[in-house]
């Protein structure tokens, strides 16, 4: 079955479903509106016509699909096998296919002046939209598409057969917003409101099949004669199923929510499995609303966080933090953290804003802090963003974060026990008062912070979480020369230190851990354009690494001070580093004990080649590194045997070309993480976590002179991880151009796909999505664990 869209002698109302809390809300506005204004009818001369079996339609019409005017650089032309181009006149019955009448290719070059530069109204990611005047005296606004873009075909398909629309003489609702030129009322801003919700009652509850347009922007809103608003640009609407009966969408089992169309609006966001959340009503809680302006090198914003009273549930499946924020104007990405008590329980990157500005949110499960969120006490939280505002940087970031406790179905094991979450968590971060992030920086590779701690006397087991993240001077580390490159052409301003980076634990001054961290791209970072509305994997909730402690707890359990230290190998300024040690208590002992029984570190081993010509160069760099440590705990629940390994491989292969203008990274790390478990009587899961980190780059950037630079970039990164059961494969491909004028992005274009698989014991996910300049092209979503072919995102096992 195939779907064509043979429309639009006028524009629908405004409709997008994704981007509303859901039917309540419309509902609401049409009682308003039925109260206030009466029943408007705002689909006035529309044709929205859905053909499911077109090949059919098309044979009883005795009708050839026509081909598009071709865009070749300049020089417009119509392929010579083409039809003429049909405008779909204002008609409600889709049966009058007949009276539609023909506008051939000459009365469309006659009506915009040979499709005159000043009759050109815009340009969108497929095409271009002219002004013209009919022979009949009709203003129309003229869709021509780019059919030698990836993409167009399908757009246009999609949108129409030929898309000729009546001209909109005031224009979009983006300009009545954002000009200083132009303004609504509040009683005009209603009325347009209302239209909205009637437009978007229309396609969820007016037809067969349930329609959500997925694109609705300011931009997409237009006006008429008489400030009617329209929604105009139906390239990436959605369908939902057919409802036979037609009656009464009940929410609970409503496509909007997902039970029958499976779609997510990404706007801006992250690409990842949802979280997996009961059935149930959560207590809900806000913790934070505060607008974040000028805040760079001030203390962080404090609340006072306790576990809501009213709430009458006692124990919970899920706990979810949310963050979401609005912001416009000009601003850079900025890193931001949220602590609650000391422990850090989100670390992330803004999106960075339009002049018109952007709604973004952030999800993260929690529940791992259980301890921390119940505590029947009054804590503090803190959340830091360092934001500069001035003339040309405008953006205040307007945040609200909330915390959202699920209840559980069943009884759920929240406290001490096999197999239950940390009874303590001990932060290791910076104590008040400051001016910064509770996070320690590290400016050096001879930097070493080091935290004083010491445990109950009755823990059996012992996890480290450790943040980690890295800016200014090595926010590119994969990208950075050897040193000799950097002494051999004297560059004073290209970090060096070379591309290997790694983040070492130790324990009363013997290492205990590393991390080879995964290659982040924060929302600014190499082309921004490719990260909108996409965010690059990771950017909107950093990774977090544990490193198993519990062989080393027979020399944690003396009631006595240790000190646990952080550095990075090879680090330039700046790197944020904290942790979390998530304890488990021995609830019917008080003491345990234990020992170290081995603890072997294979000395780190680093090879490079370098080959220099000037500016021009080729570098390898290989590493591999080995921890292995085992011990005993006996507790009351018996004796507990843990072995924990990490064994890590890396290669980074650069070429500098071009006197250093151009360059090619890539780089692979294979991170081996296991520990297993043994207690007599107990069949405890093992934990192994296979992980391999890919990062491709090739950048070009030109000068042009006068203070303007061009860069092209293409760029395939992700990683895939493999945990007991589990499997995840996540991948983003890229490529885009920008260019910057006295340092400020003037122009630019980024596309982006991202493919995201994760197949479970219990459950599977899969999504394919495709952005094009803050346009989603298509968004692939399913559930079933059926075997799929190899996507060509695809790397490794």
């Amino acid at each position: 079955m195939s779907l064509t869209f043979l429309c639009l002698g006028d524009y629908i109302s405004i409709a997008n479903s994704v981007t509303t809390p859901g039917m309540h809300l419309i509902r609401a506005i049409n009682q308003i509106k039925s109260s206030l204004f009466g029943v408007r009818w705002l689909c006035r001369r529309i044709i929205f016509f859905i053909n499911y079996e077109a090949s059919r339609v098309k044979r009883k019409l005795s009708w050839t699909k026509p081909k598009l005017l071709w865009i070749n650089g300049q020089n417009y032309h119509l392929d010579s096998n083409a039809l003429p181009i049909t405008m779909l006149m204002g008609r409600q019955n889709s049966n009058a296919l007949a009276n539609w009448r023909r506008i051939s290719h000459q009365e469309l070059r006659q009506a915009t002046n040979g499709f005159c530069v000043s009759n050109l109204l815009g340009a969108g990611c497929f095409g271009s939209v002219y002004q013209g005047t009919l022979s009949e005296g009709l203003n129309v606004a003229i869709k021509v598409f780019n059919l030698e873009l990836e993409g167009a075909f399908k757009s246009f398909e999609v949108e129409c057969e030929a898309l000729v629309l009546e001209f909109m003489p005031d224009g979009s609702l983006e300009k009545w917003l954002y000009s200083h030129n132009y303004f609504l009322v509040i009683l005009q801003r209603l009325i347009t409101m209302i239209d909205a919700a009637s437009a978007l009652e229309y396609l969820h509850h007016s037809q067969t099949i349930p329609i959500a347009h997925c694109d609705l922007k300011p931009s997409n809103v237009v006006l008429d004669e008489e400030m009617v608003a329209r929604l105009c640009d139906s390239g990436l609407a959605k369908l939902g199923q057919e409802d036979s009966n037609h009656t009464n969408h009940d929410t609970s089992n409503n496509w909007l929510y997902g039970t029958k169309l499976s779609f997510t609006w990404v706007g801006p966001g992250s690409v990842t499995k949802p979280i997996n959340v009961p059935n149930t009503k959560p207590c809900s809680l806000t913790v934070l609303q505060h607008d974040f302006g000028y805040t760079y090198g001030k203390p962080p914003v404090f609340a006072n966080y306790a576990f809501p009273s009213n709430c009458p549930f006692q124990e919970f499946s899920k706990i979810v933090i949310e963050w979401n924020a609005t912001c416009k104007g000009r601003q850079f990405d900025r890193i931001f953290g949220v602590w609650l008590s000391g422990v850090e329980l989100l670390r992330s990157c803004t999106a960075e804003p339009k002049a018109t500005g952007i709604v973004w949110s952030v999800k993260k499960d929690v529940t791992q802090y259980s301890s921390l969120l119940l505590m029947n006490e009054t804590q503090t939280l803190a959340v830091y963003m360092g934001n500069l505002v001035d003339q040309t940087f405008t953006g205040v970031y307007h945040v609200n974060v909330s915390l959202y406790f699920y209840p559980a179905v069943e009884k759920v094991n929240l406290g001490s026990g096999i197999g239950s979450k940390a009874d303590l968590i001990i932060p290791f971060s910076k104590d008040f008062p400051l001016n910064d992030g509770l996070w320690y920086k590290i400016e050096n590779s001879t930097d070493i912070k080091v935290k004083e701690f010491e445990i109950p006397q009755n823990v059996y087991q012992a996890v480290l979480e450790v943040y980690v993240s890295f800016h200014e001077n090595d926010e590119f580390w994969y990208g950075n020369p050897p040193s000799e490159y950097i002494i051999a052409n004297n560059l004073t301003t290209l970090p060096g230190n070379g591309p290997f980076r790694e983040v070492l634990v130790t324990l009363d001054g013997e290492l205990v851990g590393a991390i080879w961290p995964f290659t982040v791209v924060y929302t600014g970072g190499i082309i921004p354009q490719l990260w909108r509305p996409i965010s690059a994997i990771g950017s909107f909730d950093l990774p977090t690494y544990d490193i198993e402690i519990t062989p080393f707890l027979g020399k944690l359990l003396d009631g006595k001070s240790h000190k646990l230290s952080f550095s990075v190998t090879n680090a330039l300024n700046v790197w944020y580093i904290d942790a979390n040690l998530h304890l488990w208590l021995d609830c019917k002992s008080s003491k345990t004990k234990g020992k170290l029984l081995h603890h072997s570190i294979a000395p780190l081993s680093v090879s490079s080649v370098i080959d220099v010509e000037g500016l021009n160069g080729t570098f390898v760099t290989k590493a591999t590194r080995s921890i292995s440590s085992t011990g005993w705990i006996k507790s009351s629940y018996g004796t507990i045997t843990t072995k924990s390994t990490q064994d890590l491989s890396y290669r980074n292969s650069m070429v500098m070309a071009k006197d250093g203008n151009l360059q090619i990274v890539n780089q692979k790390i294979n991170f081996d993480d296991r520990v297993h478990s043994k207690m007599p009587g107990f069949n405890l899961k093992p934990k192994k976590s296979l992980k391999r980190f890919v990062f491709n780059i090739y950048s070009d950037y030109i000068n042009q002179g006068n203070g303007t630079s061009l860069t092209v970039a293409n760029v395939t990164f992700g990683f895939n991880e493999k945990k007991f059961k589990d499997k995840v494969r996540n991948w983003q491909k890229g490529n885009g151009f920008m260019v910057v004028k006295d340092n400020l992005v003037v122009n630019g274009v980024g596309n982006t796909q991202q493919i995201y698989k994760y197949d479970g014991f219990k459950s599977c996910y899969y999504r394919n999505v495709s952005s094009s300049n803050y346009t989603i092209l298509y968004d692939e979503i399913g559930y079933t664990c059926s075997r799929r072919a190899k996507h060509h995102l695809d790397y490794g096992p």
